[in-house]
């Protein structure tokens, strides 16, 4: 979905979510939100819900994968300023849309399973 709405020029993805805690996990979510950011070379904002079995940590990610802004476990607001020529400044030095060949993975959708 997220490539398909940067293919679609979207400059902003924003993600809400009910991402579990645990080992490891919020790492997880860090790393998901960044490669999102990277491979469809937009920014992503992330929330995620808190409390209970969530774990919060809710981002905002340039499309470097920096991560602009971020919160905690607990709920709260983020701030983060996003300059809209970076998403061209980005795609200048990280052609990944561009050197993409769906002609390479087109036909895996038409494979069937057995």
């Amino acid at each position: 979905m997220s490539r398909q709405l940067a293919l679609e020029g979207a400059d902003f993805l924003i993600v809400s979510a009910g991402w579990y805690g645990g080992i490891l996990k919020e790492d997880h979510w860090e790393v998901l939100v960044r490669a999102r950011a990277i491979e469809n070379t937009t920014f992503v904002c992330a929330a995620n819900q808190t409390g209970n079995i969530f774990s919060g940590r809710s981002m905002v990610a340039d499309p470097m994968g920096v991560i602009l802004a971020s919160g905690g476990e607990e709920e709260g607001l983020i701030l983060a300023e996003i300059d809209q020529n970076r998403v061209k400044r980005v795609k200048d030095k990280l052609p990944s849309m561009v050197h993409r060949r769906p002609e390479f993975y087109a036909k895996l959708s038409n494979h069937s399973s057995s």
